[in-house]
């Protein structure tokens, strides 16, 4: 008999068929296995970056970085500076406190933030293979361990600084400890969901997807137990926060819902998983089916309602505008559980029908995986290149110029504006912005009061301008991660072109008269 956490599955029957389907678990092994071992080849060299690993990295950098200045968290952003924070303060609060403790500069907290992020994940895929083990068996649990690495997602938001996955480890921890059938374990459940959404606040679907389950198994005082307990727990943490330390905290927490939501954000994220990551709405089909029709031995309402929850989430929340692959980050907890269920499955009797159903949804199981183990693979030989090219006359030339312009902006008094949130970092606690994605998405739906860089721009108040396209084309305002237009309209007409440098282009104040 395989045990379960509050219960125990049946010793499985003799299959039919079985050749053919421990081909395919070993296929599944495999790509699972040779995937790994791309997505770690690629973190290798993504952790020791000395530039961003991935898009607006520098933001989440300079939000540590308040924590070891012992500046506030959550600044006024609507007048200058407009620095945002729309997270949780636990992944942040947590680096920076690192970072303080060992003295660290903003290089150092780069690897810190990264070296969380790394861990976190593991952590996460670990609790995934204990969960895994403990319903279907040790080798189906390092089947749903292996599984939850490498996806398409864990490219860039797995190895970079950023809460994501700090949440997401939360997230799963407290899913599975909620299933525990003690008080203590249902409250300890409660802190790491109210933790997952402190973190980040959309993991608050693990909190709902645990008190689904709950009710699904016919549990409803614990299932409301869960529910309102995190859900006070929470009020009170927030509530005593904003009180007495962050005024901002409450409001900046409810900051994404200032983002709009369309259907080309929907449509282009969705497009993008199924060209690179199909495997993640595959394994979720697949696994909400075999738990929800007792494929695996037993119907698992509470795995169904997980699956449910994370796959109407991911979907739902890429309509964001801006969204990306990150909202399909958690489906690969799904994945693992699910693989481990296919194996599972394949180990219970059944018609030959059923055998020739399971024989096909393990062989589309293992097919989906190819694109995300090829994108890994590309991945990888990415991060070696850029590598590489570090190395090279260019490269190192290019490290040159952003070193001596964060020299610049780290001066006391620096009169220098960007659009890249990599060098506005070293302003520190004098940053414009952080994020130029965020910067330009409230100041173009109106959130934001520009009077102090539109009068600095018309004054020539700075003394060097540096860009990553170039502010005098038209196309500038299409570029999502441009300083805002209205500031830009000043500086054309203030400011000119002196050179172009390693993608980067640097203005001075034109010459009166």
């Amino acid at each position: 008999m395989v045990h379960r956490g509050g219960g125990i599955l049946p010793a499985p029957s003799p299959p039919v068929n079985t050749l053919p389907r421990r081909i395919l678990i070993g296929l599944l092994f495999a790509l699972g296995v040779a995937r790994a071992v791309a997505y770690f080849a690629y973190a290798a060299h993504a952790l020791p970056l000395p530039i961003e690993a991935f898009h607006l990295e520098a933001k989440m950098v300079l939000l540590a970085e308040r924590v070891v200045l012992g500046e506030t968290l959550y600044p006024a952003w609507r007048e200058y500076p407009h620095v945002a924070d729309f997270f949780g303060p636990i992944y942040f609060g947590s680096v920076g406190l690192i970072g303080r403790a060992a003295g660290a500069d903003i290089p150092a907290l780069f690897l810190i933030g990264r070296a969380v992020t790394v861990a976190t994940g593991l952590i996460a895929s670990a609790v995934v293979a204990v969960a895994a083990g403990r319903r279907y068996g040790r080798a189906a649990g390092l089947l749903a361990g292996i599984a939850t690495i490498g996806s398409a997602p864990m490219a860039g938001y797995s190895v970079m600084v950023r809460p994501d996955v700090a949440a997401e480890m939360f997230g799963v921890a407290g899913f599975f400890l909620s299933r525990r059938r003690s008080a203590p374990g249902l409250v300890a459940a409660g802190v790491l969901l109210a933790c997952a959404v402190l973190t980040k606040q959309t993991t608050a679907v693990f909190l709902l997807a645990a008190g689904l389950g709950l009710a699904a198994e016919g549990d409803w005082r614990r299932a409301l137990a869960l529910l309102g307990g995190t859900a006070a727990l929470l009020a009170a943490v927030v509530g005593v926060v904003t009180a007495s330390v962050e005024p901002r905290f409450a409001s900046c927490l409810m900051g994404e819902s200032r983002t709009p939501w369309e259907a080309s954000s929907l449509a282009s994220t969705l497009s993008q998983v199924w060209m690179h990551a199909p495997d993640l709405l595959v394994f979720g089909v697949a696994g909400l089916v075999a738990w929800a029709s007792g494929a695996t031995g037993r119907r698992e309402p509470a795995l169904a309602v997980l699956a449910a929850v994370l796959l109407a989430s991911s979907v739902g929340l890429s309509a964001k505008r801006g969204a990306a692959l990150n909202y399909y980050l958690s489906l690969r907890i799904l994945e693992g559980l699910a693989a481990a269920a296919l194996w599972q499955s394949a180990r219970v009797a059944g018609t030959r029908l059923r055998a020739a159903g399971l024989a096909a949804a393990l062989l589309l199981a293992s097919c989906s995986m190819v694109p995300g183990l090829l994108f890994m693979v590309l991945q990888a030989d990415h991060a070696v290149a850029t590598w590489e090219f570090l190395g090279a006359p260019p490269g190192m030339q290019m490290l040159g110029t952003y070193r001596a312009l964060f020299r610049m902006a780290s001066a006391p008094g620096a009169r220098l504006l960007t659009d890249s949130g990599l060098i506005d970092l070293y302003h520190r606690d004098r940053a414009v912005f952080g994020d130029p994605w965020l910067l330009h998405m409230l100041a173009e739906t109106g959130q934001l009061d520009l009077t102090v860089l539109r009068e600095r721009a018309d004054s020539g108040y700075y003394d060097l301008v540096v860009t990553t396209s170039p502010i005098e084309e038209p196309f500038y305002a299409d570029y999502d991660f441009g300083l805002p237009m209205p500031v830009v309209e000043r500086l054309r007409a203030r400011y000119a072109r002196v050179g172009v440098r390693d993608t980067l282009f640097f203005y001075r104040r034109r010459p009166s008269g």
